[in-house]
């Protein structure tokens, strides 16, 4: 549980070897589905830092910043979103989720 809380709080830390990342917490969305509350309260607030650090990246390299989470309205739409994802790919990870979400993000940008 401690390990889970300190994963939460540190979000993502990114290696920068190649296409290779570490993500720190990671679960499947085998998990996602089936956590107890508390514990799902946990896998959201570490999808939150996840996404907002993929924002903050993408923010500090793309310019101008486009913000992409800006276009949803909250936090409910995205666990919504990764309810459905992890319904759909329960072998898949968490982490894998929030970079399909990501990059719908960015697709409706560019049109």
């Amino acid at each position: 549980m401690k390990k889970q809380v300190l994963a939460a709080a540190l979000g993502l830390v990114v290696s920068m070897s190649g296409n290779a990342a570490t993500v720190f917490g990671r679960m499947d969305c085998g998990h996602w589905i089936k956590d107890a509350p508390v514990q799902k309260e946990h896998s959201k607030a570490w999808l939150l830092g996840y996404l907002s650090g993929m924002n903050a990246t993408n923010d500090e390299y793309a310019k101008p910043p486009p913000n992409q989470l800006a276009k949803i309205t909250s936090a409910e739409q995205i666990f919504l979103w990764m309810d459905n994802y992890c319904t759909k790919k329960p072998l898949n990870t968490v982490s894998q989720g929030a970079h399909e979400l990501f990059g719908e993000l960015i697709n409706k940008s560019a049109r």
